[in-house]
């Protein structure tokens, strides 16, 4: 599961992208405390324009042929095993791909500990980038006031070896080389999967602030390591 992540700044999203952006959405700024439905960055490919261009979306996907006026739950995240299959996910899957920048993310571990909260918050990052392509979907549908909302959800996976210690579910991140596959409108589903079993594994991690529990604290001081010695728990990055 990834229920809170990180949107890195746009220049960053810039230089790290290897195809030149349109913007039609902008946020300037580093967000370090992304909730679910919150609007978010998501990224299309325009390949007549050989161009990605960035669009605003809600975290917590809506599918188009959805009717109820309350949206459905638990949508922020598609498990890899169900999108093939599940009408919730089958028709973003096809044909509705996205790429969501992020920089990190946050998973909450069971501390089990007397004294400590019990769930100890983590960040979760890559040791080598600071811009990382989740596996996204989105859908767009007209709302009862006729206005269009697009809306998005985060593809996860059953965790690496580097930070099953703390979560068992990740979002899946993209080999940057390979992303153009995951928002070509042919691709077939085996080509798909075959690219999602490639996402990557090595990420660092390390304890912060139970600060982050609260939508509204926001700041780079979220993700700063804090220390947990003498409490049991382990440190597994730098």
């Amino acid at each position: 599961m990834c229920g809170r992540y990180v949107i890195p700044a746009e220049d960053a999203v810039a230089r790290w992208y290897p195809a030149p952006l349109r913007w039609g959405y902008r946020w300037l700024r580093a967000i370090f405390n992304v909730a679910p439905t919150t609007e978010v960055p998501i990224l299309l490919s325009d390949a007549a324009e050989n161009t990605w261009a960035t669009q605003k979306a809600r975290w917590g996907l809506i599918p188009s042929w959805w009717q109820r006026e309350a949206p459905p739950a638990h949508a922020i995240n598609a498990r890899m095993e169900d999108v093939a299959a599940k009408p919730m996910w089958r028709e973003s899957f096809r044909a509705a791909r996205c790429l969501i920048p992020a920089q990190g993310w946050y998973e909450w571990q069971a501390t089990h500990e007397p004294g400590r909260p019990p769930r100890q918050p983590f960040y979760i990052h890559s040791p080598e980038a600071d811009v990382l392509a989740f596996a996204g979907l989105y859908a767009t549908r007209t709302t009862a006031a006729g206005t269009t909302l697009t809306s998005c959800a985060i593809l996860t996976k059953d965790s690496a070896p580097s930070i099953a210690h703390i979560h068992p579910r990740m979002p899946i991140v993209l080999p940057k080389e390979r992303l153009q596959t995951w928002l070509a409108p042919n691709a077939r589903e085996e080509q798909l999967f075959d690219l999602l079993a490639q996402a990557q594994a090595d990420f660092a991690s390390h304890p912060v602030s139970t600060r982050v529990n609260s939508i509204h604290h926001e700041g780079p001081e979220l993700i700063a390591k804090i220390s947990i010695a003498n409490t049991g728990l382990l440190d597994f990055g730098p």
